[in-house]
């Protein structure tokens, strides 16, 4: 008997659908209150109701975008169409490839991807002739003679072919239009912000921007570097920055140049005395070339803060605190090599002298204590004081007594654990660390400094 029902839940299970849900890519549908989700069914996909089980759009389609807007890219017999989100056909499936404007793909502040607000105007379209461009009716706007096309952002469009080079701007505004020798991207890792070409014509190379001008017609010279805004270009031993909207920000001088980050270069004058200076996008000298280092703090995961510059000035053996508007915040008092900055805007700093200083983004003390030491665990900064530790919290206030022998911060308290559950903790009890000292055995810690220990939980 055991054996006829198994055998006949395996009839079942092969007789119904496989479906496999992609949860995350869900679409709002109106006058729907339940979650409308991409699934894929005997091998095509469509989107399903995850109560009623109506699919809203059939699953007879080998691939499908995110919904944008109203507007599902949608690929069926090897040929791409566009679909509205009641599936009904907008785009007919006789093209290679449809590409939507990059605002079309938005993101949360998590992360994830979110419909955009507006509708598709048109789509850039390739067929066997070439790129061309329809409308959201279907409609060709473009004829498909072009060999690769590109958007450049919501409203610019790169067209090439052979050595034919096109930027169209919006209302099919041609902003500069040439045949070219050559091209090629100079920030193309910047994509879809303002970009830069070099362009090549007889026999020089010269630098256009996203609006067709040119920020250097027809020199000869290298690309350093391109980030942030500016351009770093080379001729000979001579440097020289740019904007990308050709604005001259730093002349031709001998000089080493390296961007920073947060829209700042930093510009070494003259390498034999060290003299070094930050220079702002717009122009601005942010420090002047009165020292020997000068960088970005970086966070605790080695990124790049956008917050606070550490500089050291020529003939000091110490370093100080500046913000992005090169305001001296802090005396020229810490170790430039394990100076921290976290997300929660709290800053380590060692002193050449030994010791660490506690700091917010203003350079000045949280704490009028020495520490031995510092560091940052999850969301929690871990201090240490004669071979003891406590927990401080992101406004840099002390959550524990300096007892704990070792301390693990969590990195998501919000987010209550399994064993939380288990143990059916009070759901405002968020726990930030987990610590140990003498026998106690693990013990863990709420962001008010409540202590719940593990013997104790288990009972």
């Amino acid at each position: 008997m055991k054996n006829g029902l198994l055998l006949l839940a395996l009839l079942v299970c092969q007789l119904l659908p496989a479906q496999e849900v992609e949860a995350i890519r869900q679409m709002e549908v109106a006058n729907s209150h339940e979650q409308v989700l991409r699934k894929r069914q005997n091998g095509l996909m469509g989107y399903q109701g995850s109560n009623t089980g109506k699919w809203y759009i059939p699953a007879e389609y080998e691939q499908l975008s995110d919904p944008y807007s109203d507007q599902i890219i949608a690929k069926k017999g090897g040929k791409y169409g566009l679909l509205n989100r009641l599936g009904q056909v907008q785009v007919p499936f006789e093209y290679e490839r449809l590409v939507l404007p990059p605002s079309t793909v938005e993101y949360s502040a998590s992360g994830h991807r979110k419909p955009a607000a507006r509708r598709v105007e048109w789509l850039l379209a390739k067929k066997q002739a070439g790129w061309g461009a329809v409308n959201a009716q279907g409609k060709t706007v473009r004829t498909f003679d072009f060999e690769e096309a590109s958007w450049i952002n919501d409203s610019l469009v790169l067209w090439t072919r052979a050595n034919w080079f096109r930027l169209e701007g919006p209302d099919e505004q041609v902003i500069w239009e040439e045949s070219v020798e050559g091209w090629s991207w100079v920030n193309e890792e910047a994509f879809p912000k303002p970009l830069l070409w070099r362009i090549q014509q007889k026999g020089k190379t010269g630098i256009l921007n996203h609006r067709g001008k040119w920020i250097v017609p027809g020199a000869e010279h290298q690309v350093r570097w391109c980030y942030g805004g500016m351009l770093c270009l080379a001729e000979g031993v001579l440097q020289t920055i740019y904007s990308y909207e050709g604005e001259l920000l730093f002349p031709p001088q001998l000089a080493t140049t390296h961007y920073l980050g947060a829209d700042l270069a930093l510009v070494v004058r003259d390498n034999k005395l060290g003299q070094s200076g930050v220079l702002h996008k717009s122009g601005r000298l942010v420090l002047p070339y009165e020292y020997a280092e000068c960088h970005l703090v970086r966070e605790q995961d080695g990124f790049l803060s956008s917050q606070l510059l550490i500089t050291r000035r020529l003939k000091e053996p110490a370093y100080s605190l500046h913000n992005l508007e090169g305001k001296q915040l802090t005396p020229a008092l810490y170790k430039e090599d394990v100076a921290w900055h976290a997300d929660f805007y709290l800053v380590l700093a060692p002193l050449v002298a030994g010791g660490w200083h506690l700091l917010d983004v203003q350079g000045q003390r949280l704490s009028d204590t020495l520490f031995s030491n510092l560091s940052f665990s999850g969301r929690v900064v871990v201090a240490e004081l004669e071979d003891k530790k406590a927990l401080f919290n992101s406004k840099g206030e002390a959550i524990t007594e300096f007892k704990f022998h070792s301390i693990r911060g969590f990195t998501n308290p919000n987010v209550q654990a399994d064993w939380e559950r288990r143990f059916q903790l009070p759901y405002d009890q968020h726990l930030v660390a987990e610590g140990w000292y003498g026998d106690s055995g693990p013990v863990y810690i709420t962001e008010e400094g409540k202590e719940y220990f593990f013997k104790n939980l288990k009972q």
